[in-house]
């Protein structure tokens, strides 16, 4: 399910890459009202983690708004279809969010097969320590919110570890540990797209190594017997998608 956002013109696409759209609106794809032609030049010119988000034309009815631009205002769109400035988007997509999106996944998501069980009794209490940049702080608010439908009270330690820097911990270990690498030491700089850069190879190798030092200096420092690795949070993205 996306939010899919029409737009006629290739100054919209250039303002997309300039204002991050993967990393501010994770669910918010870019679907083309233009000409075919005039939309194969505008990608030539765009970011690739950009061109992943644009769809091709797939007729104005299936979009939720438009960007708001000349030739948009010659379209005929469905009634009620709004145009937008860029500066509209967020709040429209916030909205689009908590009144279709999350009520959606809220039906879809919880089903648990019948008879499904947990192996064991779960614990009165558990220790979960989350390791990794600032960015990792949400998890230490919504985790205890989840762990109580499991009448489990929880205590969480963020421990803000951005690079492979000595680390030792001082207390008891925990019962869980939850890593989030930070993705802005795998590689410096504002680096989140391998194929924009000539020597893509070298980089992506350096930052498999840099991915290596950071985990040998959790497991040597912060040694737990329960511990899970997660996928990187994009910059500036909402945790909660």
């Amino acid at each position: 399910m996306y939010f899919k956002l029409g737009f006629c013109s290739a100054a919209d696409l250039a303002e997309a890459e300039r204002r991050a759209v993967r990393a501010h609106w994770p669910h918010l794809v870019l679907v083309s009202l233009m000409p075919d032609a005039a939309l194969e030049v505008a990608l030539s010119n765009l970011a690739s983690h950009v061109r992943a988000v644009v769809l091709p034309a797939i007729g104005s009815a299936q979009v939720i708004a438009v960007l708001r631009s000349l030739a948009a205002a010659e379209l005929q769109l469905p009634p009620g279809t709004p145009l937008l400035d860029w500066d509209d988007v967020e709040n429209t997509y916030q909205a689009w969010m908590h009144q279709v999106y999350l009520p959606f996944q809220r039906q879809v998501c919880p089903y648990d097969p019948e008879g499904l069980r947990p192996i064991s009794e779960p614990p009165e209490h558990l220790n979960l320590e989350v390791i990794g940049s600032c960015t990792a702080e949400f998890l230490t608010h919504y985790a205890p919110i989840v762990v109580e439908q499991l009448e489990t009270k929880l205590t969480v330690q963020h421990v803000i570890q951005n690079h492979p820097v000595t680390i030792t911990r001082f207390g008891n270990t925990p019962d869980i540990q939850i890593v989030i690498p930070p993705l802005r030491y795998m590689h410096p700089q504002t680096f989140d797209d391998f194929m924009a850069w000539d020597d893509y190879d070298r980089k992506f190798e350096e930052s498999v190594v840099h991915m290596y030092r950071y985990l040998d200096t959790i497991v040597n420092g912060m040694p737990c017997s329960q511990r899970y690795v997660t996928n990187f949070m994009e910059p500036f993205s909402n945790p909660l998608g």
